[in-house]
């Protein structure tokens, strides 16, 4: 049912197409205040590099283009649309907040620059592999929950994120497999929230004892790097 949903809340009357100004200026309205506030809001015009939030959703979005002006945005959601690549958001250096659920992304690419991220949803989408996240230090809250990730040791990729503090995975092939999560509150041992979980110092040192060796040959890799 989960990976049907995309293909039902997508607008059937909006015609795909490409982000351009007055699909921005749409929705920033749409979100932006109510009553009183939102019609002096109005009046006084949609400014888009002042605005620190963007949300397009359920747009029918093929392409992320035409976001070099949102010089002051903080927050962007593209969730719900049809999402192929990551492209396209160098401009955004400010970014504190991404997600990009609910798409058809296959690769986790061109985040480099966005150094400020600390929130990052990629959830319902089509990837298979942790990559191309290096210079995200600043990451706090990662979601790859419901891709198709297969081998549950592709999430030791994210030890290298000093700040990371809560993950969600669920929903992958892998978590068919009991012991994905022993693995994951091993590993993982700066995360305090495994899918919205917190995970018990109990919980971590039982997964320790199962994966001591590959455990131990983790930390020696992290040394080393």
């Amino acid at each position: 049912m989960s990976k049907s949903l995309n293909k039902l809340i997508i607008h059937p009357d909006i015609e795909p197409g490409v982000i351009d100004n007055a699909m921005l200026t749409r929705c920033i309205l749409e979100y932006g205040p109510t009553g009183e506030a939102g019609r002096l809001f109005a009046e006084e015009g949609v400014h888009l590099d002042e605005a620190p939030t963007v949300r397009l959703e359920f747009q029918n979005i093929l392409r992320i283009d035409h976001l070099w002006m949102l010089k002051s945005l903080r927050k962007l959601t593209l969730a719900h649309n049809l999402i192929e690549k990551i492209e396209n958001l160098d401009q955004l250096v400010g970014l504190n907040e991404l997600d990009l659920s609910f798409n058809k992304i296959e690769k986790i690419e061109n985040l480099d620059l966005l150094v400020n991220l600390e929130v990052l949803s990629l959830f319902h989408n089509l990837i298979r592999k942790l990559e191309n996240m290096d210079t995200l230090q600043n990451l706090l809250v990662f979601s790859i929950g419901d891709n198709l990730i297969e081998d549950y040791k592709e999430m030791a990729y994210l030890r290298r994120f000093r700040k990371i503090r809560s993950v969600s995975f669920k929903g992958n092939p892998c978590c068919d497999d009991p012991m994905t999560y022993e693995f994951l509150r091993s590993a993982l041992y700066r995360v305090t929230y495994l899918d919205y979980k917190i995970v018990t110092e109990d919980e971590r040192e039982k997964g320790r004892s199962l994966f001591r060796g590959l455990i131990r040959k983790l930390d020696e890799a992290d040394e080393k790097s």
